[in-house]
């Protein structure tokens, strides 16, 4: 299983801008809506049932996320198992992805999509039928964050601030691997 955006799969954080004098057009800045219109940005992480990166998407701070689906999901750098007729691939949303756009998109990619729907009262913690997952994402945003070059956004350029992820998460999957093997 995939965990993804929202509440349960990407997790968005907003990133640090860069100064105003020193951004250059298309390096993934927008108006961030929530902090006076400033040049911002969104990382977009893709995450599988452990925490472990999977992938990362960099947009603009005022792209909405059900418009990131495809692109979060191509970002994935380890090759996807095919998917088989006994088994599938559950990709976990929060109500920002529920869209009938967003689960065609899904299921045309081969995956099971569960999408709290928008309206859903909150189910209390003694009814749950499942775990709630959305810490997983939450932790490995929190490892990411860790990363001073991550968590202030410094690079003007978003292929630098890609590579400066991408060195994060290839770090992250180390440190999982090395504490693994070692216990």
């Amino acid at each position: 299983a995939l965990f993804g955006s929202g509440n349960r799969w990407t997790a968005r954080s907003s990133v640090h801008r860069p100064d105003k004098k020193t951004l250059h057009a298309g390096q993934s800045l927008g108006p961030n809506p929530t902090d006076r219109a400033r040049p911002g940005s969104k990382l977009h992480l893709l995450v599988d049932q452990h925490g472990m990166p999977l992938g990362a998407h960099l947009v603009g701070a005022n792209v909405h996320d059900s418009h990131l689906v495809s692109a979060t999901l191509e970002a994935m750098v380890i090759e996807r198992p095919a998917p088989c007729d006994g088994q599938e691939q559950n990709l976990c949303l929060d109500k920002g992805y529920d869209y009938p756009r967003v689960k065609s998109e899904v299921e045309a990619l081969s995956y099971q999509p569960n999408i709290r729907s928008r309206g859903e009262e909150k189910i209390e913690r003694d009814a749950r039928s499942f775990a709630p997952k959305r810490w997983v994402v939450e932790r490995t945003n929190a490892w990411l964050k860790a990363f001073h070059a991550v968590r202030t956004r410094y690079c003007c350029y978003a292929r630098n601030f890609m590579a400066l992820v991408n060195l994060a998460c290839s770090i992250i999957l180390l440190r999982s691997c090395s504490s693994f093997h070692a216990g």
